[in-house]
């Protein structure tokens, strides 16, 4: 979306009280600085971020969509965590009592089971480093079961192919003409057995919770 300059500036306010403009407006730096240091001044200003693009290519704008997607930052999970009342929180964050009460029931119990399970201190140590590597954790966590998953479909499908009736009858064939060895057989049964165990042991792994692993 180009950048248009606007005799006017329409705002949109949204479900659960977002609020967007309609289109991209040109400022001055000044007033850019001038807007950033009021939200900093309405939010956390540790979650408040600057990034630079170079084109605009967001085809809904907030205030138009029912649910806003935006991913929980580090420093948003920091401010959920500082604040006692979750009022607070949603005030400094700019999002709703459903968002900050929901993420805060999940999230906390398994925050503080990390911090117990790897020896962080919350109330010592920089929070928001733990709090990156605990996110980090997390991400090791899902792309580990993706893995796992992938290699677990790939075996059920190497075991399919030892089962099937085709290679039945082909070991038929070669025992008819006096070509099929002991060993074939001991290899067959072993390369069954090996994908038995380990797809026991990825359906382990896969059932395990973060807090367990």
């Amino acid at each position: 979306m180009k950048n248009r300059k606007t005799e006017s500036i329409e705002i949109f306010t949204g479900s659960k009280g977002y609020v967007d403009i309609a289109y991209p407006i040109n400022i001055s730096e000044k007033q850019k600085d001038a807007f950033i240091k009021l939200l900093k001044e309405i939010y956390d200003p540790r979650v408040i971020k600057e990034i630079k693009i170079e084109q605009f290519t967001r085809d809904w704008r907030i205030g138009e969509k029912i649910m806003y997607p935006r991913t929980w930052m580090p420093e948003e999970y920091l401010v959920l965590l500082d604040c006692e009342k979750m009022e607070r929180a949603m005030e400094l964050l700019g999002r709703t009592w459903y968002a900050c009460e929901l993420k805060d029931a999940d999230w906390r119990y398994k925050l503080i089971s990390f911090c117990d399970k790897n020896g962080y201190d919350l109330s010592s140590e920089d929070k928001l480093e733990i709090i990156k590597k605990f996110m980090k954790s997390q991400e090791d966590f899902k792309k580990n079961k993706a893995s796992l998953r992938k290699e677990q479909n790939k075996l059920k499908k190497e075991l399919d192919r030892l089962n099937s009736p085709e290679l039945e009858k082909h070991f038929a064939f070669l025992e008819r003409l006096g070509k099929l060895q002991k060993s074939d057989i001991d290899k067959h049964w072993e390369n069954k057995r090996k994908i038995f165990k380990r797809l026991e042991d990825i359906e382990k792994e896969l059932n395990k919770t973060f807090d367990e692993k």
